[in-house]
């Protein structure tokens, strides 16, 4: 009998181990992209969509540092500023493209499609539709550029 529970207790760790590492691996990658990428787009993002990206951050800032203060406790005070940096951009840029995209007007959405498609073909990337459930990575950008467009005027001849 105990030989039944011990090699059971160990096909458990040895399933828990593997998705601590699969979970270790996929939160090294986040924070990889977080410090690289994303981390640096939240300025030009809070330029362009200033109170959503606010708003986001703040909320998030607020989870994710009251949450790992909560679990690492006061000992280790940096602990909570690394996890907000590692993974804080991340979650608030992708949390304000998903907003934009569900709050925009069909014709900004379309405007925007526009520019990516254009960008797209010339790139030889996949194309984005206008009836897709989630925003393509460039959404932001993209919305932004339609904007330009409508109001640039060329200079005079």
């Amino acid at each position: 009998m105990s030989g039944a529970i011990h090699a059971m207790a160990y096909s458990l760790g040895a399933v828990l181990s593997i998705l601590l590492f699969i979970g270790s691996i996929a939160a090294l990658l986040v924070s990889v992209g977080s410090f690289t990428r994303d981390l640096w787009a939240l300025p030009l993002l809070y330029e362009l969509r200033r109170r959503e990206v606010f708003w986001i951050g703040i909320v998030v800032g607020s989870v994710i540092f009251s949450g790992t203060l909560w679990t690492f406790g006061l000992r280790h005070p940096t602990v909570p500023l690394f996890v907000l940096l590692a993974v804080g951009p991340w979650i608030t840029v992708k949390l304000t493209r998903l907003f934009a995209w569900y709050t925009d007007a069909s014709e900004t959405r379309a405007a925007a499609l526009e520019v990516r498609v254009a960008e797209a073909l010339r790139l030889d990337e996949t194309l984005p539709t206008i009836g897709q459930r989630w925003p393509w990575a460039s959404y932001l950008c993209d919305v932004e550029r339609a904007r330009r467009r409508t109001r640039y005027e060329p200079p005079p001849i």
